[in-house]
């Protein structure tokens, strides 16, 4: 296993010295279509082990693969479904909870859009927010942090004007819809410390997307995520997984 470990450690970097995160995808589904289940199992395993004990190269690569959507696309559901079986066979568990995600289906809490709004802009149509919020500055810009449409927060995202002060503020937002928390996660925001952690913390963001954050976040946020209450079961579990290969990896250091 060990020499199959050091080549997966060779593809991730080779993975990581790509420029562009949509190559990089691209790049990373081939590798898991092309190659055996073996190899491809262990790479993930590797890709993920590493990420949670932030080495760089792996938690570059990682950080392109934060749709479980696009990865059951891009597969396919049956490929997947053979790398689980496979993982749990040769024992690599770390690839066995990165499989999962995209097998996931979290609906979350229903809420009725229109009370998310701030009650200055309630009144204002659809449009007006969506070309409001390529241009909005000081409170105006605040009160369109509570718009739930994807739209909107992808144009507030873009806005110059955005702080990360705000972007933490938005990912934090109790109640919302996934969906709004999702858009943050398919930018460059995602790359922010802080962000992940409102994000998966956020009792609103599906468990699909959610667990595939964990392996990115610090021991001491994913002791606090697995013992969160306001989660899901299955994020508080993948926490606890996580935690547990933390430890069992410094027992063989």
């Amino acid at each position: 296993m060990s020499e199959s470990v050091a080549h997966a450690r060779q593809t991730i970097q080779r993975l990581a010295a790509i420029p562009e995160a949509p190559m990089r995808r691209r790049v990373f589904y081939k590798h898991l279509l092309r190659h055996g289940l073996d190899e491809a199992c262990v790479f993930v395993d590797t890709l993920v082990r590493d990420t949670l004990h932030k080495k760089k190269p792996a938690v570059e690569s990682y950080e392109a693969l934060l749709n479980p959507d696009v990865i059951v696309e891009t597969v396919g559901s049956e490929r997947l479904d053979m790398m689980g079986a496979r993982s749990r066979e040769i024992e690599c568990y770390a690839s066995v909870l990165w499989l999962l995600a995209p097998a996931q289906r979290s609906d979350g809490e229903e809420v009725a859009l229109k009370t998310l709004l701030h009650r200055d802009i309630r009144e204002l149509t659809l449009g007006h927010r969506r070309s409001l919020a390529r241009k909005a500055r000081g409170d105006e810009l605040d009160k369109l942090l509570s718009d739930p449409d994807p739209i909107v927060i992808g144009h507030l995202l873009a806005n110059p004007a955005m702080t990360e002060q705000q972007v933490i503020a938005l990912s934090a937002r109790r109640p919302t819809v996934s969906t709004a928390l999702e858009v943050v996660m398919d930018t460059g925001w995602i790359r922010r410390y802080r962000v992940k952690t409102a994000l998966a913390q956020n009792p609103y963001l599906t468990a699909t997307r959610a667990t595939v954050l964990l392996p990115l976040l610090h021991r001491r946020d994913i002791r606090s995520i697995a013992q969160d209450q306001t989660l899901s079961v299955d994020v508080r579990e993948c926490a606890q997984h996580l935690g547990a290969m933390w430890n069992e990896n410094e027992r063989h250091e």
